[in-house]
């Protein structure tokens, strides 16, 4: 099966075709990696805010439970194993409890009902970024995180 993928002479992507012939006038390219991204004769390339939507929609879809999330935090040693079954039994780490108290008091009791007892664990949760940003991870490492334990 031969599978390769066009753009027109104005440079518009014409997609991938398999065992068929291209419009005429189609110049042979790399598969085109992501939505939106131009093709400027030797590579594919993507502008700065697209860059930021497409990284944007990765890490809007990363997730895990609260029982993989537990076992990264305590693997990576975010949080001692102690802590780690402290949080199991119900009782926050002082890191979280310090983060969760320094938020609007309307908004304190909700924080603490999902950092105790989260069924899902989104990596683009507001309490989740402020907790890597305590502990000084980048945002990759915490994208890492979540690749790594959510397959745990």
């Amino acid at each position: 099966m031969s599978q390769k993928s066009y753009i027109s002479a104005q440079g518009v992507y014409l997609g991938t075709f398999i065992n068929a012939e291209p419009p005429e006038g189609a110049v042979e390219v790399p598969q085109q990696p992501f939505a939106g991204s131009t093709w400027d004769g030797e590579a594919w390339n993507l502008t700065t805010e697209q860059i930021a939507a497409n990284l944007a929609a990765f890490r809007e879809g990363l997730s895990m439970s609260f029982g993989q999330m537990l076992i990264g935090l305590v693997e990576e040693e975010w949080i001692t194993a102690a802590e780690g079954d402290a949080w199991l039994a119900g009782t926050l780490p002082a890191s979280v409890l310090t983060l969760i108290n320094s938020l609007p008091e309307a908004t304190r009791f909700a924080a603490r009902v999902r950092a105790v007892t989260p069924s899902v664990v989104l990596r683009s949760n507001a309490l989740v970024v402020a907790l890597g940003v305590a502990a000084e991870k980048t945002p990759a490492e915490i994208d890492t995180f979540f690749q790594t334990y959510s397959a745990v």
